[in-house]
């Protein structure tokens, strides 16, 4: 976030979105980067999973399924459009993964 008074006195160019969204730009378009987030690509200019390749420190077996040692809880969560959608605990591992799949059928389908 930029002060305003910079933006005027001509300080800044930017409040901070261009950058972010150069940012995104940068990361999307390199293919290493698209590989380790599940192979993802363009689409009718929305984001879609190709493929369910887990990252090798997912103990869960499913994305966006992880187990919180401290509470003893296992959370879904989900991040899409840059906030999170889904951010939740459950008692049971089926329950967190119900969550994942509805919120992925609502939100990515």
């Amino acid at each position: 976030m930029v002060d305003g008074h910079r933006l005027r006195v001509g300080e800044t160019t930017s409040c901070g979105c261009l950058q972010r969204e150069q940012s995104r730009r940068n990361l999307l378009a390199n293919p290493a980067t698209r590989k380790r987030m599940g192979d993802y690509h363009l689409l009718a200019k929305k984001w879609h999973p190709t493929t369910t390749e887990l990252r090798s420190s997912n103990q869960s077996g499913i994305t966006g399924v992880s187990f919180d040692k401290r509470r003893q809880k296992w959370i879904a969560h989900l991040y899409y459009k840059g906030r999170y959608v889904l951010n939740e605990s459950f008692e049971d591992k089926a329950d967190a993964i119900a969550a994942r799949q509805a919120a992925e059928r609502k939100y990515l389908a």
